[in-house]
């Protein structure tokens, strides 16, 4: 259920939100409405399942390690991903009665604009 283009996968959603079908780099990317920062749209469904399983009591590290458990066949870890949940296990601990939406587009934006 959490895997790439599993039901929980918030990437395809996004994507299929803002018009996009895959197939480049620049179409893997979410732009902010006034077009001046963009964010990979993986960012969001991986902060959300590091804020998810943070209220869970799971570990960070535990979350990360499951996390890459279903990667890709080629083995290879994605540290931007674990960085992105790295990020909801601070928004979590900052934000323990729920994360205000300014600064969850404010974090995100600080720690992933334009980058990836």
């Amino acid at each position: 259920m959490i895997h790439t283009d599993g039901v929980w996968d918030a990437k395809p959603y996004i994507l299929q939100d803002y018009g996009y079908t895959g197939g480049t780099d620049q179409q893997f990317y979410v732009r902010t409405s006034d077009g001046s920062s963009k964010v990979r749209a993986d960012v969001f469904g991986n902060v959300n399942y590091g804020i998810m399983m943070a209220s869970f009591g799971v570990g960070d590290k535990e979350a990360i390690m499951a996390s890459n458990i279903g990667d890709d066949a080629s083995g290879q870890i994605d540290s931007f991903d674990d960085s992105a949940i790295s990020l909801g296990y601070q928004m979590a601990d900052k934000y323990p009665g729920g994360v205000p939406l300014g600064a969850y587009q404010d974090m995100i934006l600080s720690e992933f604009g334009n980058k990836g």
